[in-house]
């Protein structure tokens, strides 16, 4: 099991970060793997919402479905997946800070196939890929 962590902090009220986040369609925007997202499941945006993703890895195409298991308010929103080639699960949390918004993010995974045999490679190439997604979010919503 790997664990990833990454934090950045927006120049955005907490409510402002947390309803770009949490809109599955914005997803499409900043991060830099997604190729294509959908919800699944009927309702609202919550706990159990069920959405699927199409996105690349190291060159690697993966379809994964995925749960939403935390959505607690302007603080924090999880997510674990339900299938896929890389198991995992994560928060995201929203904290108030010097007139902004600190994003945190941990996630754990446990690479499997063709990736388990690169695994130290996979988890730098993960951290990269959220910090660089984490800037362009920043770059986005600051712009707003």
């Amino acid at each position: 099991m790997a664990t990833l962590t990454s934090s950045i902090t927006i120049d955005k009220p907490v409510e402002a970060v947390w309803n770009y986040f949490t809109d599955l369609a914005n997803n499409m925007k900043w991060r830099s793997d997604l190729k294509e997202i959908k919800q699944t499941s009927p309702g609202a945006v919550g706990v159990g919402t069920k959405f699927s993703e199409v996105s690349e890895f190291m060159g690697q195409k993966m379809e994964t479905p995925q749960e939403i298991t935390a959505f607690d308010v302007n603080k924090k929103f999880g997510v674990k997946s339900a299938g896929g080639p890389i198991p995992f699960s994560g928060d995201f949390t929203f904290e108030p800070s010097e007139g902004g918004t600190k994003l945190s993010v941990q996630f754990e995974f446990s690479p499997g196939g063709i990736f388990k045999l690169a695994e130290g490679m996979v988890v730098a190439q993960a951290q990269k890929q959220f910090e660089g997604d984490f800037a362009r979010l920043k770059q986005l919503l600051e712009a707003m």
